[in-house]
């Protein structure tokens, strides 16, 4: 897809976050100390005086900036008119690969952190990756009956729990029992494996249409996210349409990375 196309969408994106509660997203980044990372992070939803956030790997060399991540969250929820309190339990959903050079220490950092101080919240280590199988088919491949009986069957191959995790997500921000709790969702750049995640999140509990959930993606990165992760996420779209008699127009084909 072309800039000029992208470019349609984000305007699309804004008009219809113009409409709504709240304005579109903006990135707010936050470093505690100077030699911290910038943690750019972005506010999604809220429910049942729970935070969704979504950004980027919060941690420093073998330090996880937990107090860098807090400062951001809290500076993003202003942008987005939502007062996040300075005190709260943090679920740290990690969508790093263990098999992908430097991403074990970042896991280990934040799993380190959260074992120490248990009553500033938990790590959840969900490994996402999602597939090179495109749901677009251009060469007609997955058509007809095949094609609906992938889309029935999703949950068996995807490879990945994403339909119960995206209702765990929801789960979170629905249980008062931890008190304000923010549910932190995060990969390396915030883009591709977050992009699937939150994008995922959106077209479930959010309605977004795909185009809009692509053009929301775009913001972080300022360009369409991973093929694998789109795929996952465009699957997905398409078994929700099937199993809540949704019409998301998941079928565009919007392009990826």
């Amino acid at each position: 897809m072309s800039r000029s196309h992208w470019t349609l969408l984000l305007l699309s994106y804004a008009l219809a976050a113009c409409s709504g509660a709240r304005a579109a997203p903006r990135a707010t980044t936050a470093a505690a100390e100077p030699g911290s990372s910038v943690v750019k992070v972005f506010f999604v939803d809220s429910a049942g005086g729970n935070f969704l956030f979504r950004g980027s790997v919060p941690d420093q060399g073998d330090e996880f900036e937990f107090d860098s991540l807090k400062a951001a969250i809290i500076a993003a929820g202003a942008d987005s008119g939502v007062v996040v309190p300075q005190n709260f339990y943090m679920i740290d959903v990690n969508l790093l690969q263990l098999e992908n050079p430097g991403e074990p220490q970042d896991v280990l950092d934040e799993f380190q952190f959260f074992t120490a101080n248990p009553d500033m919240g938990q790590l959840r280590y969900w490994r996402t990756q999602g597939t090179p199988v495109s749901a677009e088919n251009p060469n007609q491949v997955f058509s007809g009956p095949f094609r609906d009986s992938l889309i029935a069957d999703l949950p068996a191959w995807l490879g990945e729990p994403l339909l119960d995790r995206v209702d765990s997500i929801r789960a979170w921000l629905e249980d008062p029992s931890r008190g304000p709790t923010v549910v932190y969702v995060h990969c390396i750049g915030g883009c591709d494996r977050t992009g699937e995640m939150i994008g995922a999140y959106a077209l479930r509990y959010k309605g977004l249409s795909w185009e809009v959930v692509n053009a929301q993606n775009f913001i972080p990165c300022n360009r369409p996210f991973g093929c694998d992760n789109y795929n996952a996420t465009q699957w997905y779209c398409l078994w929700l349409n099937r199993n809540f008699g949704l019409d998301l127009n998941c079928d565009a084909n919007l392009g990826c990375t």
